[in-house]
């Protein structure tokens, strides 16, 4: 066991400067930015639990069958080619799994499953010049490990120092009201800070907006949808947003690719 002590205070020390770093500033992402010339276009979705962003996905994907998009959700990622041991997910949800894990135990999840979303299902197709849509990316997650006190924000952050930067970010804009009663008035896991009530549902989900909003994303494009009407209205609000800010950085490409590949 004593062995142990010298890598376990090392760990503990990278967490501590991970802690202290700040936050990718304005100058970073337009370095980054210019590093990723040539790729496709990110767009990530965000917005509260239950603001139902799993439907507007599948509604988008109906409209522009062209706009690759995913999520960590295992019904959307899985199965991956070579990796048979994750398909147990896709009949137990990971919530399950990951509640009574600790908060480094919970974000290592999250890590892996970013990883995979990011390297199987994103970076192919923005490497082939083509617009993809994201799921929350690390944003959301990463929010919420803050909002709880978890060393695992730090270890999303880094994550996050890794992954493109997005070319838009979407708020999906749903009253906590609204979203609470779509969840038919309850929450699960993860949803809420404390117990699950109304109460620790909406100051989990004011936390993650505040910090997404006006932390997270700074230098990035933002633009919030009202999330209120039908799912169909809100994907062709999406789509018209994302045309406007997004659309113009692929268009050169696909002229210059002639055109995208299907």
């Amino acid at each position: 066991m004593c062995g142990l002590a010298e890598p376990l205070a090392w760990h503990a020390n990278a967490l501590d400067r991970l802690r202290t770093r700040p936050s990718r500033t304005r100058e970073e992402y337009e370095m980054n930015a210019d590093n990723e010339a040539g790729r496709g276009a990110l767009v990530v979705l965000v917005g509260p639990d239950n603001a139902g962003k799993s439907s507007v996905l599948r509604e988008l994907r109906r409209l522009r069958p062209d706009w690759p998009s995913g999520s960590i959700d295992p019904a959307d990622l899985l199965p991956l080619p070579g990796l048979d041991y994750l398909n147990f997910a896709l009949e137990t949800h990971p919530r399950v799994f990951c509640e009574p894990m600790g908060p480094l135990g919970r974000t290592s999840w999250f890590v892996h499953m970013l990883s995979l979303l990011y390297e199987y299902r994103l970076l192919p197709e923005l490497d082939r010049g083509r617009l993809v849509i994201a799921d929350s990316l690390h944003y959301r997650v990463r929010a919420k490990e803050e909002l709880l006190g978890s060393p695992g924000a730090a270890v999303l952050e880094a994550l996050g120092r890794q992954l493109p930067r997005p070319d838009l970010v979407v708020w999906l804009d749903v009253p906590l009201e609204t979203a609470w009663r779509r969840g038919g008035e309850s929450c699960k896991y993860y949803e809420a800070m404390g117990e699950l009530t109304w109460e620790g549902y909406r100051r989990m989900q004011e936390g993650v907006r505040e910090l997404v909003l006006n932390r997270y994303v700074d230098g990035i494009p933002i633009r919030l949808v009202d999330g209120s009407p039908p799912v169909d209205a809100v994907a062709g609000q999406i789509v018209r947003v994302v045309e406007e800010v997004a659309g113009p950085k692929v268009g050169p490409m696909k002229q210059l690719a002639g055109g995208v590949r299907r």
